[in-house]
């Protein structure tokens, strides 16, 4: 099964400028080690944030647009907070098996103050789309929708999960 997603994923790759290639290792790179680290840090959805936030690069970079400009890097940003705020409320699933295996994460580090947390980076997440929005010069309808509907599909999310029952969590 790994086989097969790498040889499509090579495929992929193919199929993209040699410039995202560097890029793309790094992505697996990071994806391969996540796993790991959640033995030994309790910021694993920061560092899981990471090579999905990679992807943003990739299309910037084959589509020829500065993938290190401010509305990319925004977009970077975007996909890392919104990484860390889903990975974080989804790992409440497994608090009380984790905390007995000696797992860690940010659920179980800050199990009792993520839903603050979370609030506080949809809050930062949805700043840096409004950025992405002015800087790029889209249209009222990129605010309304994109930046609107994840405002309110964020308060709805994060005040409507149930973090102490693994199926919420799951839902959400």
């Amino acid at each position: 099964f790994t086989l097969a997603q790498v040889a499509i994923t090579a495929w992929i790759l193919s199929h993209l400028p040699a410039q995202c290639h560097a890029y793309s290792l790094a992505m697996g790179v990071l994806h391969a080690i996540y796993p790991l680290c959640k033995r030994f840090m309790d910021f694993t959805p920061v560092f899981l944030g990471l090579p999905f936030s990679v992807t943003m690069i990739l299309p910037a970079v084959g589509m020829g647009v500065d993938p290190f400009s401010a509305p990319a890097a925004c977009l970077f940003m975007v996909e890392f907070i919104w990484t860390i705020i889903y990975e974080t409320i989804y790992a409440h699933q497994d608090v009380q098996h984790d905390v007995q295996a000696g797992v860690k994460s940010m659920a179980v580090r800050y199990r009792h103050s993520t839903k603050i947390i979370a609030s506080v980076l949809g809050v930062v997440m949805v700043g840096l789309m409004v950025a992405v929005g002015v800087l790029a010069g889209l249209s009222g309808i990129y605010f309304l929708v994109g930046c609107g509907g994840t405002a309110l599909s964020l308060v709805v999310m994060i005040y409507s999960v149930d973090l102490t029952k693994p199926a919420s969590c799951l839902y959400w």
